[in-house]
């Protein structure tokens, strides 16, 4: 499963949760708290915009949906510089080989700001 959710900024007069005013046009009222509760002690991998990812167990969120992780590793991903003409497709693939050849670096908890997220994967066991 994996949630990808565009940068974009905010409407003129911000609902009281952004998570909840981008998944009211997806999700049925009710069914996002149920999305969100299913992912619990659930493997997620988190890319940010400075393309660090963040390997952990979903712990919970806080109110403006900032992303809680336990026993996390992160990774730091470096991609060819911006002018390079490589497709999503082959950055998607270098960014996996890289992933698989770097050693991660165990932060434990962590705490990642919603703004700064890019995407978000669940992996099932």
């Amino acid at each position: 499963m994996s949630f990808s959710f565009p940068a974009t900024s905010p409407p003129a007069s911000p609902p009281k949760s952004r998570i909840g005013f981008e998944l009211e046009s997806v999700v049925p009222p009710g069914s996002a708290v149920r999305a969100i509760t299913s992912l619990l002690r659930v493997l997620l991998r988190v890319t940010i915009t400075d393309g660090r990812v963040f390997l952990g167990t979903f712990a919970g969120t806080d109110q403006p949906m900032n992303i809680l992780l336990l026993n996390t590793e992160e990774y730091q991903m470096s991609f060819p510089s911006s002018g390079s003409t490589l497709s999503e497709s082959e950055l998607e693939l270098l960014a996996s080989e890289k992933e698989a050849r770097s050693d991660g670096r165990y932060v434990g908890q962590i705490l990642i700001p919603w703004r700064m997220v890019v995407k978000v994967e669940a992996h099932n066991a």
